[in-house]
């Protein structure tokens, strides 16, 4: 809050619409969401910057266990 300069009503307002939006995309794909137990990447940004977290993902998707196989490609392309 302090970091964006809004107020505790302001920045609990975002929370609770990013909280619903969250929850109608993941009915809408038929996933469940029950907090971070379910992703698979976390990041505490309290003391990092945009640029830093955004680093962070591409590195972590560079890995190979995040890498495109036949498989998954082919299920990628049956969902468009």
């Amino acid at each position: 809050m302090r970091r964006e300069g809004i107020l505790r009503e302001e920045a609990r307002r975002i929370l609770v619409k990013e909280t619903q939006s969250a929850a109608k995309w993941s009915c809408t794909y038929m996933a469940l969401t029950h907090g971070i137990r379910c992703s698979d990447l976390v990041i505490h940004i309290d003391n990092l910057g945009v640029e830093d977290a955004v680093g962070m993902c591409c590195k972590t998707l560079s890995a190979p266990c995040f890498k495109t196989t036949a498989h998954s490609q082919r299920l990628s392309n049956d969902l468009a």
